[in-house]
């Protein structure tokens, strides 16, 4: 089954409230649950995540969004496992390092810039992406990946779901297991050296089936997903394009060699 696609571009003038709102409609909408501790600037969810058993077969995600200044609005999200949102265990930061610093949305004093927010939903995702439309800048990426398979050593102890660790969407973070890190991993899905330009003829490369593969430790294959996903060589598009390759419809979530979604 292809992945359930939606889009929205918004156009009105910009406030981290109207983004948190933005952002708590659409997480509701992929099934995400609201949990007690969502106040002020931050937003915590919750999920099921199918492959993994009780207790931990939730994943929970907390995100802060901030209106700095009359020009910034900060995004900043942590996934983890556990029980509550308010006291996530394993938790790791989702954006690009490991002090969760925010990517922030940067515009002009009172502009109305166009914002573009899609939403992926299926048995293996639950995903809301947003990027400053005019010029693609401030990628976030907010949700999980549940991938179809797992490894058989994975240890239900830990939650089955990862999320993308920046707007690049090539690497992902995972909690904390042996042989894993101790805090968390980073799980590479594709390299930025992959195939990104268009072919001579104008076709497109695109490797369907993403693995998994962790790297620190023991740098296992952890899991894959189905060919509903893939690495398309998106060379010259915009993040959150749609292209069709051989009769079939895909989105990619950045430029380049980039994560891409099958819609149709």
């Amino acid at each position: 089954m292809p992945v359930a696609f939606s889009q929205e571009t918004i156009t009105q003038q910009w406030s981290a409230a109207l983004l948190r709102a933005s952002l708590t409609t659409k997480l509701v909408a992929l099934g995400f649950s609201q949990e007690a501790g969502t106040s002020g600037n931050e937003l915590h969810f919750s999920i099921d995540a199918p492959l993994t058993s009780a207790p931990k077969d939730r994943a929970y995600i907390r995100i802060i969004v901030d209106q700095s200044s009359a020009t910034n609005i900060k995004v900043q999200a942590w996934g983890g496992d556990g029980y509550s949102a308010n006291s996530l265990q394993n938790q790791w930061p989702i954006f690009a390092d490991a002090i969760g610093n925010p990517v922030n949305i940067g515009y002009g004093s009172n502009e109305n810039f166009p914002v573009k927010i899609c939403t992926f939903k299926s048995n293996e995702i639950a995903l809301v992406s947003g990027i400053k439309a005019d010029n693609n800048v401030g990628a976030f990426n907010i949700g999980f990946f549940f991938p179809a398979t797992k490894a058989d050593w994975w240890d239900n102890n830990a939650v089955f779901a990862f999320t993308p660790n920046d707007g690049s969407c090539y690497k992902f973070r995972s909690p904390a297991i042996v042989p894993y890190h101790v805090t968390y991993s980073d799980i590479n899905v594709g390299s930025d050296q992959g195939a990104s330009n268009v072919n001579v003829g104008g076709s497109r490369d695109l490797e369907k089936r993403l693995k998994l593969n962790q790297t620190v430790g023991n740098r296992n294959i952890i899991g894959q997903t189905s060919a509903d996903f893939g690495l398309l060589g998106a060379g010259n598009l915009p993040p959150l394009n749609q292209s069709q390759i051989d009769g079939e419809f895909w989105v990619n979530l950045n430029s380049n060699c980039s994560v891409s979604l099958r819609i149709a």
